[in-house]
């Protein structure tokens, strides 16, 4: 059986800064057998809906956080995003002829075979890898000074979590598992199972593969007000994993992140010069 795949794609007005590039590299990747849906929840009346939609692509506008918005509620940004996965979500679910769904963010790049090397798992739930910043700093010591300064850096780690040894696998709310170091991640392979050496606790959905049964299972995407330092793809990898189902993670699927930092960090190199 060939398998029909739906690509969803949350985004909204504060992707501007990306969501070009994001389309010329949707364009370049292979998409046999697969439809995109993207989601916007921008107030800017649909200028930047028709933006995408001129590059050929069909967008549905997240009407519950449309609603608050325009009724003057302050709505926090995971739940505005929490919001549109749930859109995209029922959208799927309402289109019989997929059945699987890949979801990217719109501040991903992604490899050419992306979509082809995650269904190809035949998993219910498979992520490809990306990178956040991390801010760190220590002090170091100047012996021309005679003192210790505070040095400030950043550095990269891969969005996804782990059990550790001396850890229970009922990781609940307050615990969502150990940093996965870069070197667990290659050589690049399927990563996660229950036979696996590293088994996942939670990954950033930036991008990831999910089957139409996983899709209609007695989940959803939320956030937590009472915890308002996770996110909803926390929550996500907590509720299919109280639901029985092993997290993979193809780290073949490397992909690059554009973040808001990666953004400002060009434009100050650019003003140096």
């Amino acid at each position: 059986m060939v398998n029909k795949v739906l690509i969803l794609i949350p985004t909204n007005k504060d992707k501007s800064y990306c969501i070009g590039r994001f389309i010329k590299n949707l364009k370049s990747i292979d998409l046999t057998n697969c439809d995109v849906l993207f989601s916007d929840d921008t107030l800017d009346n649909d200028e930047y809906k028709s933006i995408i939609e001129s590059q050929g692509f069909e967008v549905v506008k997240v009407q519950k956080t449309i609603d608050k918005l325009n009724s003057g509620e302050k709505i926090n940004i995971v739940q505005c995003l929490a919001n549109a996965r749930e859109t995209l979500r029922n959208e799927f679910l309402k289109r019989v002829q997929y059945n699987y769904a890949v979801f990217f963010d719109s501040d991903i790049l992604m490899p050419k075979n992306s979509v082809s090397q995650l269904i190809s798992h035949k998993k219910d739930i498979v992520s490809g890898v990306y990178w956040q910043w991390k801010e760190k700093s220590k002090q170091l010591d100047v012996p021309d000074l005679k003192k210790k300064v505070n040095y400030k850096y950043s550095e990269l780690y891969p969005v996804c979590f782990k059990y550790q040894e001396n850890e229970c696998e009922e990781i609940g709310i307050n615990l969502f598992g150990s940093e996965v170091e870069l070197n667990e991640l290659f050589p690049c392979r399927l990563i996660g199972g229950s036979k696996d050496s590293i088994r996942f606790t939670a990954f950033g959905t930036g991008i990831f593969a999910i089957s139409r049964k996983l899709m209609n299972d007695r989940w959803r995407f939320r956030y937590n007000p009472d915890k308002p330092e996770t996110t909803e793809d926390m929550w996500f990898s907590i509720d299919i994993r109280e639901l029985g189902y092993d997290i993979y993670i193809d780290s073949s699927v490397c992909c690059s992140h554009q973040m808001q930092q990666w953004k400002n960090k060009i434009k100050n190199k650019e003003n140096q010069q």
